[in-house]
């Protein structure tokens, strides 16, 4: 219940900021498209120069050097530009939406998976209770909504800012005809490096699965050729590894950013997960909640309350039969005879060994003989 309030108030925050800002663009996009159709009307006084060199000069004095940079091309690229830009902010700011609707859905379902995981005893993506304090744990689980909220504004926020820019990018790219011309000037003059790093690259993954693993287990074969391959790569990996640190480099900003609101997501290594306050607050949280909410010890302690709770129940029937005088003969008579029948029933020898048994076959002495007839002639 906790974490569904927790990004319920995220996404209503997400839509009052998303709505103040359309407010001020909206605004800013109006007046630029007034400007517009002000410089519309002024290129269309481009063809008589002399009127339009009258009008430029009342309203800006020298009016010629605006008037040189107002030609229908000019002025068609710098409308096409400004529509490029629009469109690309109202297109990041649904796709940063999407986005981040998208990460608190996989967020609620990674919390689920990871709650049945410590259920089970499964500590393989959450450190264990003993990795931290207990008072660590109490202060991240204090810190966990709170934090989450403010996760998700600022990764929304990144989000939108990172695809506008790139949207920004792509649609100025291909607006200005330019893009094309970089790629074929960029494979034009380093395309011997690039095919021969995809060469290299290729060739060490065919040889390194298909011909040194015997039978594909992890076991060298071909050890000659695997020396000599590995002297003469040695100096072109050095190569592709400074290609792969700037892959390493970008995959890693590409990632950050886009799990930045995911707390359950560390991007600190392994040895040093708790140093994000994010994820400590996270595994606080899930620790907290497998204390109070494990099925197992939920259970458990049910058992243990309904078993102290029946007990105390009968102690308390047998204290108040016992407290009535009237029915306490009655009620220890029953008993025992209930505990000799148990007893019988367990142990049927013991039928030979009672009291009423033996007295019904002894034979009666001389004294009980004479007791008896005195009693009669008393009769």
């Amino acid at each position: 219940m906790r974490l569904v309030a927790t990004f319920a108030v995220a996404v209503i925050l997400i839509y009052m900021l998303s709505f103040q800002v359309n407010e001020l663009a909206v605004y800013l996009f109006n007046v630029i498209d007034a400007l517009v159709h002000m410089l519309n009307e002024l290129v269309q006084l481009v063809g008589d120069e002399s009127v339009a060199q009258e009008v430029l000069g009342e309203l800006l004095g020298d009016g010629a050097v605006l008037l040189q940079l107002l030609n229908a091309n000019r002025l068609d690229l710098l409308i096409r530009t400004y529509v490029a830009v629009k469109a690309s902010f109202f297109v990041s700011q649904g796709l940063a939406l999407a986005t981040s609707l998208l990460m608190m859905a996989l967020a609620v379902v990674a919390f689920r998976n990871d709650m049945l995981s410590v259920y089970r005893g499964d500590y393989s993506k959450i450190p264990r209770v003993d990795a931290s304090s207990n008072g660590s744990l109490m202060v991240g689980s204090l810190h966990y909504s709170g934090y989450q909220i403010a996760y998700v504004l600022w990764g929304f926020i990144i989000h939108w800012l990172f695809l506008f820019l790139l949207c920004i990018i792509v649609s100025v790219a291909v607006v200005w005809s330019f893009l094309f011309k970089v790629v074929l000037y960029f494979l034009d003059s380093s395309w011997p490096a690039i095919v021969l790093a995809v060469v290299l690259f290729v060739l060490q993954t065919l040889v390194g699965r298909y011909v040194f693993l015997q039978e594909g287990k992890l076991a060298l074969n071909n050890r000659r050729f695997y020396f000599n391959l590995l002297y003469f790569m040695f100096f072109y990996n050095i190569l592709l590894g400074f290609v792969s640190c700037l892959l390493r480099i970008l995959k890693g900003a590409i990632i950050g950013v886009t799990f930045l609101s995911r707390l359950d997501q560390c991007s600190m290594p392994r040895r040093f997960e708790m140093w994000d306050p994010g994820f400590s607050a996270y595994v606080g949280f899930v620790h907290i909640e497998n204390a109070h909410t494990n099925p197992c010890l939920v259970v458990f302690c049910h058992l243990l309350t309904e078993s102290a709770r029946g007990r105390q129940q009968s102690q308390l029937q047998q204290v108040s039969v016992v407290s009535s005088p009237s029915a306490s003969k009655e009620w220890k008579r029953t008993r025992n005879r209930f505990q000799v029948a148990v007893l019988l029933a367990a142990h049927p020898e013991l039928v030979f060994r009672r009291k009423r048994y033996l007295a019904s076959k002894r034979k009666p002495t001389d004294e009980e003989i004479e007791g008896h007839e005195q009693r009669g002639t008393r009769l």
